[in-house]
């Protein structure tokens, strides 16, 4: 089900689900249902996104743009935050940046995914340099979104291990 939701001057839609999803693509634990908040511009990606974490189980607020994603953090919690890297207004890099400014100022932690076209690694270790707990390379895959979801989940907010380079 997608609701519209007005939230002071921003308009965004919901998606919810009522039960947990009895899929699994890659445990056969079932994860707990998770409050997402999906930033993506491209109205086909951010639909499919919504109907994949929707059939995962979980549920969310889905908005266009870093900005409004901003403004939804200001006003609510959220499991999980996943933020397009490109996006018009303010891009993800520029709200991930935001999110890890105000987290010195106020404590805690919030756990941000990245979505990207880009999938080189030195994409992913980009963006995990700028701050992100996670990466995800669009197109988007069920099972990977997923596994990314748990990854992030299980270690509470730990990064991608670094790799050991000396010798």
């Amino acid at each position: 089900m997608v609701i519209n939701l007005t939230i002071p001057s921003l308009v965004v839609n919901f998606f919810q689900v009522n039960t947990m999803s009895t899929e699994s693509h890659t445990s056969s634990v079932p994860m707990r249902a998770l409050n997402i908040l999906l930033a993506e511009d491209d109205d086909l990606l951010r639909d499919i996104a919504a109907y994949m974490l929707k059939k995962l189980g979980h549920s969310g607020v889905l908005v266009v743009n870093g900005k409004q994603a901003l403004e939804c953090l200001a006003q609510r919690r959220f499991d999980v935050v996943m933020l397009d890297v490109m996006m018009p207004v303010m891009d993800g890099l520029a709200a991930l940046a935001a999110i890890r400014k105000q987290e010195q100022q106020t404590g805690g932690h919030q756990i941000v995914i990245m979505a990207t076209s880009h999938s080189a690694p030195t994409d992913m270790a980009r963006l995990l340099a700028a701050g992100a707990d996670g990466y995800i390379a669009k197109p988007l895959l069920a099972a990977t979104l997923q596994a990314e979801l748990r990854r992030v989940m299980s270690f509470s907010g730990k990064r991608y291990p670094q790799k050991n380079t000396s010798l």
